[in-house]
């Protein structure tokens, strides 16, 4: 009985530490899994108004009013920044998600900086740099939102696009300050936090590291006959999904196709690029770039087929790209002789079953 006392104790004492970690795991699952297309008016109408909060917050606690309850109900108090918290990691598991769909290996970094902060916004409550924490994040989420909203106010992904939500940003982060903040010191730490933030996005742009937000693919693959289903596209070739590569026979005379289903914003008309690339003694060779329409719809995918005529045994790489070349899909494909392509299928289905 005394152990079972101590092990409820130690159990209650363990969930009262870590019941921040606990809500936010749940909180990010339940975003997860209700989420849905990224062009929803309620989306982005939601995000406006919490960015729109979290500045009333601040020009109006910042900064002795902060941890002081506006709501008190016995043991329990309710504070300007629990409220920060809230809106901010609502906001961060959104972009997460969002921002996790249209990123690959190549993208990453961006996507790893989004959890950084999504992790510190929910671990971090008792730090003494937490509010200034806050401040740096008020910038950073305000611009994740500008990149993908003005692409799909306007219906295309481009470097006009990109530039357009920078300039938008500068004004904002400039006016803000300047209009409503009378606190110097927090006006000076706003701007500073517009500039660092400006500047790595901008970093992160030109080294192809953002992500081609609201875009994102979700189904593709290569193959060498079409075979086309009611809604469902079908592809004959084997696929190893978990290292995205392909093994295909040649075949002397066919077409190769990439077919591929990609999520666009329902008014969006845009051009991709389908770029092939065969390796050679030094590096992938680009042998075509063929333009990719898309057009977007209010209810599933835009489905798409490309085919190259001209290509033969050896190892390509395809990639996807948007006009400004962030890339939205890659597969690697390798063409085999047809008299070995069954050993090669085997071993490789073998190595993934057991990884």
């Amino acid at each position: 009985m005394k152990n079972e006392k101590i092990s409820n104790r130690f159990f209650f004492q363990f969930f009262i530490k870590y019941k921040s970690l606990g809500l936010f795991l749940l909180g990010l699952l339940i975003d997860l899994l209700s989420l849905g297309r990224i062009d929803k008016a309620i989306y982005l109408i939601q995000h406006a108004l919490y960015l729109g909060f979290i500045f009333y917050l601040l020009i109006s606690f910042y900064p002795t009013k902060m941890r002081v309850p506006l709501i008190r109900w016995k043991s329990f108090g309710l504070a300007p920044i629990d409220l920060m918290q809230f809106f901010y990691g609502s906001l961060l598991s959104h972009y997460f998600y969002f921002y996790f769909r249209s990123s690959n290996f190549f993208t990453w970094i961006f996507l790893i900086l989004i959890t950084l902060f999504l992790l510190l916004n929910e671990l971090a409550y008792e730090k003494k740099w937490y509010l200034s924490f806050k401040i740096i994040l008020f910038p950073f989420c305000s611009l994740a939102y500008l990149i993908y909203l003005i692409p799909i106010l306007v219906g295309s992904l481009g470097v006009s696009e990109f530039y357009i939500s920078l300039i938008a940003f500068f004004i904002l982060m400039t006016l803000l300050p300047y209009l409503f903040i009378s606190d110097k010191s927090l006006s000076r730490k706003i701007w500073l936090a517009s500039f660092l933030v400006f500047v790595v996005t901008l970093v992160c742009y030109q080294t192809r590291l953002l992500p081609p937000i609201p875009l994102h693919v979700t189904k593709s693959g290569v193959f060498t006959d079409k075979n086309v289903y009611r809604n469902s596209l079908i592809m004959t070739a084997l696929s190893v999904k978990k290292i995205r590569k392909q093994y295909i026979a040649y075949q002397k005379d066919k077409k190769l196709y990439y077919v591929t289903r990609i999520f666009s914003p329902s008014n969006f008309r845009d051009k991709l690029f389908l770029e092939w690339r065969k390796k050679q003694d030094n590096g992938w060779q680009l042998q075509d770039r063929i333009i990719f329409e898309i057009i977007g719809k209010n209810d599933g995918d835009y489905r798409g087929i490309a085919w190259k005529e001209n290509w033969s045994k050896g190892d390509y790489q395809l990639n996807l790209v948007t006009e400004d070349q962030r890339i939205l899909d890659t597969i690697f494909l390798e063409v085999l002789d047809e008299a070995v392509e069954e050993v090669v299928v085997e071993l490789v289905v073998v190595v993934v079953v057991v990884v």
